[in-house]
C-alpha cells in the first residue's frame, strides 16, 4: 500500500477493538485497501478532504462500521447506499454484514474509479455501482432493497423521502451522521410519517480514537406513502417534505 503502514493497521484494529467490531484479516485488509486507495484516488479526483492517513482510517473505514449493528438487524436483502462517493459506507457495511450491495453515486467519474477498485479487489460479483441518482434507481428497480444506507448525506427529512421507494416492506434506512439536532429529529419524524416510515432508533456515540459525536438514526417502512414517490431528481433536497 502506497499510503498505509503496518503501525496503520494495528491502529484500525485498537479503534475497531474499542467499538466492539470484529473482522476476519481478509477483510479488514481489503478495507485497509480500500482506505488506501480512496487516498491514492484523491490526489486526482475529489473524493475526500481527508490526507493523513490514520484520520481516514477512523473517519471512513472505523465510522462507515459504527452501523454494522443496525445493519446486521435489518431484514435479509439487498443493501443500497445512497450517495457512495468513495464507497463509505456501502463496501465496508456490505462485507462486514456479508450482504449484497449496490452503491449509488451520481458523479460518473466517482462511480466508474469506484467500480474499477471493486474489480480489481474481486468485489465486483457481489457490490455493483450504478452512476445514478437516487430517484433514478428507484424508477429503475423500485422497492427492492431490505436496508439503505446513507452517511453524511443530507438532512434527516430529504433522506427518509429518498430512501421510501426503494425500501421494501419492513424495509430500513439507516442514517449516519454527527448529532442530530431536535429540530432536524422532529422533521425527519414528520417527513417519514408522510412517505411510509416510522422512526425504529436512535443510538448516539463518541466515535472511537476521539471525542467527535456521532448518531445512527435508524427508519422503518411501515405503510404506502401518503404521496406519490419518487419525486423529480432534487426536489428532496430543494424542497424537503418537514
Amino acid at each position: 500500500m502506497k499510503h498505509l503502514s503496518d503501525g496503520d493497521r494495528r491502529y484500525a484494529i485498537d479503534l475497531l477493538a474499542a467499538a466492539e467490531i470484529e473482522l476476519s484479516d481478509k477483510a479488514l485488509s481489503t478495507m485497509l485497501r480500500h482506505v488506501d486507495w480512496l487516498l491514492e484516488t484523491t490526489r486526482t479526483l475529489n473524493l475526500t478532504a481527508i490526507r493523513e492517513p490514520r484520520t481516514a482510517v477512523r473517519v471512513h473505514l472505523v465510522d462507515s462500521l459504527m452501523a454494522l449493528p443496525e445493519v446486521r438487524a435489518a431484514g435479509p436483502g439487498l443493501l443500497l447506499d445512497i450517495g457512495t462517493g468513495g464507497g463509505f459506507p456501502g463496501v465496508e457495511l456490505a462485507m462486514a454484514a456479508e450482504r449484497q450491495a449496490l452503491l449509488v453515486e451520481s458523479v460518473r467519474k466517482k462511480a466508474e474509479a469506484l467500480n474499477a477498485f471493486l474489480l480489481h479487489e474481486t468485489l465486483a460479483s457481489w457490490i455493483s455501482v450504478t452512476a445514478s441518482r437516487a430517484e433514478e434507481v428507484a424508477r429503475s428497480l423500485g422497492q427492492s432493497a431490505a436496508v439503505v444506507t446513507a452517511r453524511a448525506l443530507a438532512p434527516l427529512p430529504s433522506l427518509v423521502e429518498l430512501a421510501a421507494p426503494l425500501l421494501v416492506e419492513g424495509g430500513r434506512l439507516v442514517s449516519l451522521k454527527g448529532r442530530a439536532s431536535e429540530a432536524e429529529l422532529t422533521a425527519g419524524v414528520e417527513a417519514a410519517r408522510v412517505c411510509g416510515l416510522e422512526l425504529v432508533g436512535v443510538r448516539s456515540f463518541v466515535l472511537p480514537g476521539g471525542t467527535d459525536q456521532r448518531s445512527v438514526i435508524v427508519f422503518q417502512r411501515v405503510r404506502e406513502p401518503e404521496i406519490e414517490l419518487p419525486r423529480r431528481a432534487g426536489a428532496a433536497q430543494k424542497r424537503p417534505i418537514a
